[in-house]
């Protein structure tokens, strides 16, 4: 997880990396387990009006393509949805995919001035950044 912060709308921008390992491949996991992992995680950052970011690449063979989801929380039962889907040239790897739907996001969200935590799955591409 990606987290950025800034104390104040025109302030620096704080970002710190949370990653946790888990000791076997996300496909080996089943989807509630993951989920509940997720959400124990999430339960950790308090800021309800943080804007959050979904973030996922993909590559299969010679196609590539990415896609964000955002949503963008002005109180805890209230957001606005926002989904970005792109192609992606062919035969890149799966690591600049994840860091290309990154840094579409960012493009997004940067210009709003509040908080936001980025939800990646991608560990090769938290340490690339």
């Amino acid at each position: 997880m990606l987290l950025c912060h800034r104390s104040n709308p025109f302030g620096a921008l704080t970002v710190s990396v949370d990653i946790q390992l888990l000791h076997q491949t996300k496909r080996d996991w089943l989807p509630h387990v993951l989920q509940d992992i997720f959400m124990t995680k999430l339960s950790k950052y308090p800021d309800v009006q943080a804007i959050h970011v979904y973030c996922n690449g993909l590559v299969n063979g010679s196609r590539s393509r990415c896609g964000v989801f955002i949503q963008d929380y002005i109180s805890a039962n209230h957001y606005t949805d926002t989904e970005v889907f792109r192609r992606l040239p062919a035969h890149i790897s799966s690591i600049r995919a994840e860091l290309y739907v990154v840094l579409e996001a960012l493009h997004i969200v940067v210009p709003l001035h509040k908080n936001y935590y980025f939800f990646v799955d991608s560990q090769a591409a938290l340490y690339a950044l």
